[in-house]
C-alpha cells in the first residue's frame, strides 16, 4: 500500500487543497480529495509521500506536515479496515467520509434486531459479508479460535457492547499461546472436530495474530458504522498498543537463486520425492500463490499467436479489486513445461499442503535432498534475535512465488533507473508494458531457458 499528495494545479501561488492517491497493487487506485489547505509554493518543499526534500532552506509548516501525516494515516487506516475492500474512490471517499462524521450516519443501522452477544454476532457478520469464499473461511477460522477462547475463559455470554481493550489483549495472547490448551484433558474436546492444519502445536507467528485481530477489527468497525456500539474497543486501546498487537513485519524476503533451481532441475532425487519436485518447479517457474496453483488444469494452458505456451488465471487473493478481471499470463518455461505435458497437470501432492506429511513438510525434504542448503539469516520474534539457519528449513510454497519475483525481476533495468521518470510514475508502466513475447525471452534470460515454440496441440516446434 502506498498513499502520495497529488500535485495537479494551473495556478503557480496561493493556496490550494489537497488530492491524495492510494495505490494497493498495479494498475489499482484510490483518490481523496482532503480539506488541507497549503500555499502552493510549500508544496513545492514536500515529497509526494509527506516527506521533506533535500536541502530545503525555509521549511513549510510545522502543522501543514503533521496534517499531511495524519491524513496520510487515516486514510491507509481506513482502507486497512473495510471488509470488502473499496473498489472506487466514491466508495472510499464515502467510507473516509463516515470515519470523520460518524454523526452523519446514526441513521443507517443495517441490522435492528442483530443479537448482542458477541459470539453469535460475529458469526452473522461473517455468514452475511460480501467477502470471497477465502477470505470467508479465515474468517471463520477467526470464529473457532474466538469461540474456543470464550470457552475456556467461561465468558460465552459476553455482549458486543462489553468487550474492552484487556478482553482484546486476553484474546491475543490465547491466539498465540494456544498451542498450549490442545493437549490438556480438560479442553481435548475443543479440538475434536478441528483439522489438523488448524491445531497449533506451537506458538502462532505475530503477523498470523495480527491478521486475525483485523479481522476481529473490521468486526468492529462494521458494528461502530451500524451505530450497535458507541466506540470500538480498538479504538479504546490507545494508538501504541493497537499499532503492537497489529503490526505485521515483513523482513527480507528470501529466495532461491536461478542456480539453485537448475541445480533442483538436476538433482536425481527418490521415487518418493518426485512428485514433490514435479510441482515445486512448476510453481516456481509460474510464480503464482498457492491458492490459485492448486486450482489449475491443462484447461489453464494456452498458446500465443506467436507459439509461446502459457498460464492464464484470475487470483483469487485481488478478485474484488481487479475491476476489469484481468487474467495474469505467464510464459511457461521449457522445464515446467516438459514436467505439465508428462503430469497432464495432475498434482496429488497439492491436496494436502499443511500437516505433518503436506507439501510444504516434502519441500523441506526436496530441498534438504537436493543440497539447498545456503546459510540464509530469519528474525526470530520471541528471542528478538536472528537466527542463522540453511535454506531448506524455511521451503515452502511462498518460497517459490519468492523465488520467481526475485529471478525474473533480476534480468529487468528498473525502468526508473535511467532517469527517464520518476520511480511510481504512471508513465512508466503506460510506456514499457511488456507483451507476452517479451515477457517470454526475459524469462528464459532469467532462468537459462532457451526460448520454444508450440502448436496449438502442444506439440513442440522445432
Amino acid at each position: 500500500m502506498n498513499t502520495t499528495i497529488i500535485f495537479r494545479s494551473k495556478k503557480k501561488s496561493g493556496k490550494i487543497k489537497l488530492r491524495f492517491r492510494l495505490t494497493e497493487g498495479r494498475g489499482f487506485f484510490l483518490y481523496h480529495k482532503s480539506n488541507i489547505e497549503a500555499e502552493i509554493s510549500d508544496l513545492g518543499k514536500i515529497e509526494p509521500d509527506g516527506s521533506l526534500k533535500k536541502q530545503v532552506k525555509i521549511l513549510p509548516p510545522k502543522e501543514l506536515l503533521q496534517a499531511i501525516e495524519s491524513e496520510i494515516k487515516m486514510m491507509e487506516e481506513v482502507f486497512e479496515s473495510a471488509d470488502p475492500k473499496p473498489s472506487t474512490s466514491e466508495e472510499f471517499e464515502l467510507l473516509i467520509d463516515k470515519r470523520l462524521h460518524p454523526e452523519n450516519y446514526k441513521e443507517e443501522i443495517k441490522y435492528p434486531d442483530a443479537p448482542k452477544d458477541l459470539l453469535t454476532r460475529f458469526g452473522k457478520y461473517i455468514h452475511d459479508g460480501l467477502f470471497s469464499e477465502t477470505r470467508k473461511r479465515a474468517y471463520w477460522v477467526t470464529y473457532r479460535i474466538l469461540e474456543r477462547f470464550l470457552t475456556i475463559e467461561d465468558e460465552k455470554e459476553i455482549k458486543i457492547d462489553e468487550v474492552t481493550p484487556d478482553f482484546l489483549m486476553n484474546f491475543r495472547d490465547f491466539i498465540i499461546n494456544e498451542w498450549k490448551f490442545v493437549t490438556k484433558k480438560k479442553w481435548v474436546y475443543l479440538y475434536a472436530d478441528v483439522t489438523k492444519q488448524n491445531i497449533p502445536d506451537a506458538p502462532r507467528v505475530q503477523n498470523t495474530v495480527a491478521t486475525k485481530l483485523k479481522h476481529f477489527q473490521a468486526f468492529f468497525r462494521m458494528l461502530e458504522d451500524t451505530d450497535e456500539i458507541v466506540k470500538s474497543p480498538f479504538r479504546k486501546m490507545g494508538r501504541e498498543n493497537r499499532l503492537s498487537a497489529l503490526r505485521e513485519s515483513y523482513a527480507d524476503p528470501i529466495s532461491m537463486t536461478a542456480d539453485e533451481v537448475r541445480k533442483i532441475i538436476s538433482t536425481d532425487v527418490p521415487d518418493s520425492l518426485r512428485p514433490t519436485k514435479d510441482a515445486f518447479l512448476i510453481q516456481c517457474a509460474l510464480g503464482c500463490r498457492i491458492s490459485d496453483f492448486k486450482e489449475m488444469g491443462m484447461d489453464s494452458v494456452a498458446v500465443s499467436k506467436e507459439g509461446v505456451p502459457y498460464i492464464h488465471y484470475l487470483p483469487k487473493k485481488t478478485m474484488n479489486t481487479n475491476i476489469k478481471l484481468e487474467e495474469v499470463k505467464t510464459p511457461i518455461m521449457r522445464f515446467a513445461f516438459d514436467i505439465i505435458r508428462r503430469t497432464n497437470f495432475d498434482l496429488p501432492i497439492l491436496k494436502y499442503v499443511s500437516g505433518k506429511s503436506g507439501f510444504n513438510v516434502k519441500i523441506k525434504e526436496l530441498l534438504k535432498c537436493c543440497g539447498i542448503d545456503r546459510e540464509i539469516s530469519i528474525f526470530n520474534e520471541d528471542k528478538k534475535v536472528m537466527e542463522y539457519l540453511p535454506l531448506y528449513e524455511v521451503g515452502c510454497t511462498k518460497l517459490c512465488r519468492k523465488t520467481f519475483v526475485d529471478v525474473t525481476t533480476k534480468v529487468q533495468v528498473n525502468r526508473y533507473a535511467a532517469g527517464l521518470h520518476k520511480a511510481g510514475s504512471d508513465a512508466v508502466n503506460h510506456y514499457s508494458k511488456l507483451q507476452l513475447t517479451d515477457l517470454n525471452i526475459l524469462m528464459c534470460e532469467a532462468f537459462g531457458e532457451k526460448p520454444f515454440k508450440v502448436d496449438k496441440h502442444l506439440d513442440i516446434v522445432e
